[in-house]
């Protein structure tokens, strides 16, 4: 089944890279998406302070235990932030600018259009496989690093979940919204313009690396690309926004309740919290397995075809063009 995707934004006009908007958007989303949130906390924080709902003394200074409670008090805001920021930033914001940039057929170009069962199961069980791989990537730096692995546990009390509501609002906004949200913009929107341009797996590559920067996080820039390619990976196999989607909200899902290592069975981590070494030896080539498995049952039966439809003006200019060329003759 051909699939057509008209070409009718206005970037799509006048020879202008489709690559060269995909960069201008995710960037300009990203920084508005670090910068506007913080003012707003920042904002919130210090008339909090000011009457007195977050203190603390300089005589006890603690970096550490500061940030920790700062998570704990605002736990609830930030969240919230998150929830209307990712939707807004991420969501809303990309696709009324694709509208307007690259087309109306916005569910055929982030591939909404089509449901590939088997790669989505096969991609469901690659998670169980890669968070081993993902954990031991990121102790391997805190290793090399010790002082960061303490400072990783600033927002620990984020992600803590002592209640059913409390479970329920955490995994809305860390994990069912960056799963709809940074889909829609990372693979739904830029990755499918890579796409356009270059073949597998460079945009798998450029839009893994370009979604493990986001995160802002140098030390965990290994674990994040990994995740980053194999959403990308996925989404390029099966042709649906939703494996990605759903693959990035179990991955979320499992890390947040792995955050309290308690939560897991005793055959899986060791006391200090870390996978089994046996286990993690087995999770490298089932990992692999699977991956070559969701490529051998990759989506084949969609073929793109993306046509670029001329406005009114540029109708009239090859028209105009045609009849100079006709005169010629």
């Amino acid at each position: 089944m051909e699939r057509t995707i008209r070409l009718n934004g206005t970037w799509e006009k006048g020879g202008k890279s489709p690559l060269f908007a995909s960069f201008i958007l995710v960037f300009i989303t990203g920084g508005l998406y670090s910068f506007i949130p913080s003012i707003i906390a920042n904002l919130y924080v210090g008339i909090d302070a000011a009457l007195g709902g977050f203190t603390f003394s300089f005589d006890d200074f603690n970096f550490i235990d500061i940030y920790s409670a700062f998570y704990r008090r605002y736990k609830y805001f930030i969240l919230i932030l998150t929830f209307f920021f990712q939707f807004g930033l991420f969501l809303t914001v990309p696709l009324l600018i694709m509208r307007k940039w690259h087309t109306t057929d916005i569910g055929a170009y982030i591939q909404s259009d089509h449901l590939h069962l088997p790669a989505i199961l096969l991609s469901l069980l690659g998670v169980f496989f890669v968070i081993p791989i993902v954990d031991a990537t990121s102790r391997f730096f805190y290793f090399l690093f010790p002082v960061f692995e303490r400072l990783s546990e600033i927002a620990r009390p984020l992600y803590k979940i002592e209640s059913i509501p409390e479970l329920i609002v955490t995994l809305t906004g860390l994990s069912l919204t960056p799963a709809i949200c940074e889909e829609f913009l990372f693979r739904g929107y830029f990755q499918r313009t890579l796409q356009r341009k270059l073949s597998f797996p460079w945009h798998c590559l450029v839009s893994g690396l370009v979604f493990a920067l986001f995160h802002q996080n140098p030390l965990g820039l290994p674990a994040l690309f990994l995740v980053g390619f194999f959403l990308g990976f996925i989404y390029y196999c099966s042709g649906s926004i939703y494996t990605s989607m759903a693959v990035h909200f179990l991955y979320n899902v499992l890390i947040i309740l792995s955050v309290d290592s308690s939560n897991l069975p005793t055959f899986l981590v060791a006391e200090n919290g870390f996978y089994r070494l046996p286990i993690l030896v087995a999770s490298v080539p089932l990992f692999i397995l699977v991956s070559i498995g969701i490529y051998l049952v990759r989506s084949k039966e969609i073929t793109d075809s993306f046509v670029q439809v001329l406005g009114e003006q540029e109708k009239d200019k090859e028209k105009t063009i045609e009849t100079k060329e006709e005169n010629r003759l």
